[in-house]
């Protein structure tokens, strides 16, 4: 018999999606737009863990976070969580598109 994983997810945290434009002095900016709100999430700080990648070790993950899969979020979108913004480095997704763990990095390293 199969077993579920089960997910409590219990944080709360908002998506955002980061648009490139380019400014009318010829520069180029970046919005940040929200995406959702208040999505239930569980979010893990990992720093100090090493993960592995295939063969190669990353140490660059800071932050997991576990959600309801989305469709419409990017690797380069951002998690905002408490006063903590998060830049997406990879998505994961189980074989069925239900829950989606997303590997984040943290400016304040």
């Amino acid at each position: 018999m199969r077993t579920a994983r089960k997910y409590k997810m219990r944080d709360f945290v908002t998506l955002k999606t980061i648009t490139t434009n380019e400014r009318s002095d010829g520069t180029v900016g970046t919005t940040a737009t929200t995406l959702a709100d208040n999505v239930p999430a569980s979010v893990s700080d990992v720093r100090g863990v090493e993960t592995f990648r295939g063969r190669k070790i990353s140490a660059s993950t800071t932050h997991v976070v576990d959600t309801r899969y989305r469709s419409d979020l990017k690797a380069r979108d951002q998690v905002v969580f408490g006063s903590d913004t998060l830049h997406i480095v990879g998505i994961k997704t189980d074989g069925r598109k239900r829950i989606m763990t997303i590997d984040c990095n943290s400016d304040a390293d």
